[in-house]
């Protein structure tokens, strides 16, 4: 049933863009995440890269970059996602900081992608820093995807009782 909100995620990216709202950047996240999850991952790279174009400042650059990143790494782009990702690491610092990675979903799929390439000290890095961030916030859903990424880096490096854990 997916499918059927991509429809009104363009609806409401065209009020806006008629009412004179600039910006539809975080509708264009969020056609590029369901485009995503239905499978249609070449059309959510592209809502992506849309989403990036009109990004306003740093943080909202970071989200898009980072979803552009995890389309290109679903759809087996590897050295594309990485260099993406690592753009938007970039913004997120600009954005805020006091932040060394990328945090929430994005941390999330980052850790995935960083995991892929078996950088397994820094996968457990970013996912222990975006576990921190999400326990803070009480993102529960958040809180049990970091968790995930830990159980497979744990699995990863047959601690096998450790992952269950998470």
């Amino acid at each position: 049933r997916l499918n059927e909100a991509i429809a009104f995620y363009e609806r409401a990216r065209a009020i806006n863009i008629s009412s004179g709202i600039r910006s539809t950047s975080l509708i264009c996240e969020n056609l590029s995440a369901l485009h995503i999850h239905v499978g249609a991952i070449v059309a959510g790279e592209g809502f992506a890269r849309r989403a990036v174009e009109e990004a306003g400042d740093p943080t909202e650059q970071a989200s898009a970059l980072a979803w552009q990143a995890w389309a290109a790494h679903l759809g087996g782009n590897i050295d594309v996602a990485g260099a993406t990702f690592g753009q938007a690491e970039g913004r997120e610092r600009e954005g805020n900081p006091i932040t060394h990675y990328l945090y929430a979903l994005r941390g999330i799929q980052y850790t995935d992608h960083v995991r892929r390439m078996s950088d397994i000290n820094h996968a457990q890095r970013v996912a222990e820093a975006n576990l921190m961030i999400c326990e803070r916030n009480h993102w529960a859903y958040l809180v049990s995807g970091s968790h995930r990424v830990l159980g497979d880096l744990d699995s990863g490096t047959g601690q096998h009782e450790r992952a269950r854990d998470h």
